[in-house]
């Protein structure tokens, strides 16, 4: 489908012509990155996309492969939403296809806020709930859990499902052994948690371009028990065909034997959590605050007051308004392990260090931002990058400035060490970054972000700006003056202890999550 797809490209991007029209594609067309790479002007681009979109036919997964690389190629949404609208109520492809089809752009998405409309969310939201729809009526809670026998009431059994499990270096993983500890510690509660392993894992695959495969550990398939700071969580991990009716059928039995108090969502946009909600209340918990989760279960937990869009989105989907909670978003951390100096990672003495950090920094840091980037950057401020971005060599070799003044360390398990050696954390402009800006901030490292996603949620409007412009004119303010710069350290010190402390903000929420569940029973 690729090679059909390339042959198409190839053959009409041939412009004929002066020399100043001629452009050279020959296999600078990278479906690895998205990119007509030959093509500078985007009106050329779209008249691409539509010559091809006009000659490929009716075979329905090439024309979603088509739509999914256009959207990708032009940022351009015409065809993807066309084709959405048309395969939420079809019956050409599966419930499980839909699922992967909505997973998918809802991931893509959240990578890449260029990509987001109002209109495209709203279409996913529905071809995911149309998807989780079709696989409950085929789970059939009523039949599956009826030749089950239930056991008395387990008010003391909290079940967590999570859709994704990997490690501390990941924040939802983070998030759900972090509600897991507190409800066991503080609250008196067992809790079980599963992973569901439903995000972005292979059950109904389908051509899209590009693939986004969902990390997976099958180490965690052995574990029956996870120790957390000290506290011995039970534990169980699916394989990672999931979502599938057999295995979410097994869970949902298993779940009614169980008969536990409450079962909390992390995350959202799970067929699991959905069919658990026919028989007991689900609470969703929103590991991205700045957003809301699929709504697929009665209660919501959610990390700002909802917009009247997602009012609206929530009331269509069946959420009553008293069982949508707003509670403060609480990170915890690996703990620090070492104490690092500069020279341990070749990095400036003397200069003021930028810090970015994130997994998904190959498509965060963009063009603009490394413009912003180039206009600040010199002997005395310099810039670290932590985590996962794939492009760094190639920004290098492109960017005389990136390469000399931006110090790529990649993945670091002790990323609170790392933090105390810069100055400033830099938040691109992007929906995550929270639980990473809350970690620099308890090493005083200050935050600088644009007003938008979760880490504008975290901090004080004095650390917001405006536009990338306006981030580089407070860069330069910050490294002159080092009397605001240490005032700004100390505040950030002070908002780390909030967003940290999770044992207040979590409990506040379970009672919260425990009065809807009481008006529900009522």
């Amino acid at each position: 489908m690729e090679e059909k797809l390339l042959e198409l490209i190839q053959k009409i991007a041939e412009v004929k012509g002066d020399s100043n029209a001629e452009v050279e594609l020959e296999n600078k067309i990278a479906f690895e990155t998205g990119k007509m790479e030959g093509l500078i002007v985007f009106d050329r681009k779209e008249s691409i996309v539509n010559t091809i979109a006009a000659k490929l036919g009716g075979e329905l997964y090439t024309n979603i492969f088509f739509a999914f690389w256009s959207w990708i190629v032009t940022e351009q949404n015409s065809y993807l939403m066309k084709q959405v609208k048309e395969l939420i109520n079809s019956s050409n492809i599966t419930w499980q296809e839909k699922y992967y089809l909505a997973d998918q752009i809802n991931f893509d998405m959240f990578n890449n806020i260029h990509l987001r409309t109002p209109e495209l969310e709203e279409l996913v939201v529905e071809l995911h709930h149309m998807a989780i729809h079709e696989g409950k009526q085929l789970v059939d809670v009523p039949a599956s859990i009826g030749a089950v026998e239930q056991n008395a009431k387990n008010k003391d059994l909290v079940i967590i499902l999570t859709s994704q499990f990997l490690s501390m270096n990941h924040g939802p993983t983070k998030t759900a052994l972090d509600r897991a500890y507190i409800l066991q510690k503080y609250y008196g509660k067992k809790v079980f948690l599963i992973n569901t392993a439903e995000m972005r894992g292979m059950a109904g695959e389908m051509p899209v371009y590009p693939v986004r495969v969902g990390s997976y550990m099958p180490h965690w398939n052995e574990v029956e028990e996870i120790t957390y700071q000290g506290e011995k969580i039970a534990f169980f991990q699916c394989y990672m065909d999931m979502p599938n009716i057999e295995d979410t059928r097994a869970l949902v039995q298993t779940i009614w034997k169980l008969n536990p108090a409450m079962c909390l969502n992390i995350g959202g946009g799970s067929l699991v959590a959905a069919c658990v909600n026919e028989f007991l209340p689900t609470a969703i918990i929103a590991t991205v605050p700045s957003g809301i989760p699929f709504p697929e279960c009665d209660i919501i937990c959610i990390g700002h007051a909802p917009t009247s869009v997602e009012e609206t989105t929530l009331k269509n989907y069946g959420i009553k308004k008293e069982n949508v909670i707003v509670g403060r978003f609480t990170s915890s951390f690996k703990p620090k392990q070492h104490t690092y100096v500069r020279k341990d990672f070749g990095l400036p003495e003397d200069a003021f260090l930028l810090v970015v950090v994130g997994l998904r920094l190959t498509e965060e840091i963009s063009d603009e931002f490394v413009a912003m980037l180039d206009s600040v950057l010199s002997e005395k401020i310099q810039c670290v990058i932590m985590g996962k971005m794939v492009n760094y060599e190639e920004r290098a070799r492109q960017n005389e400035k990136f390469r000399k003044y931006v110090h790529n360390l990649g993945l670091q398990e002790d990323a609170l060490a790392i933090y105390s050696l810069c100055d400033l954390y830099l938040n691109p402009i992007r929906l995550g970054g929270g639980t990473s800006a809350a970690e620099s901030m308890s090493e005083g490292v200050p935050v600088l972000t644009t007003d938008l996603g979760d880490v504008a949620l975290e901090v004080e409007d004095a650390y917001k700006v405006k536009d990338y412009e306006e981030m580089k004119q407070r860069i330069f303010e910050l490294e002159a003056d080092h009397k605001q710069w240490e005032k700004w350290s100390q505040a950030a010190k002070e908002k780390a202890e909030e967003l940290t402390d999770s044992k207040t903000e979590f409990i506040k929420i379970i009672k919260q999550i425990e009065k809807c569940m009481e008006s529900k029973d009522k």
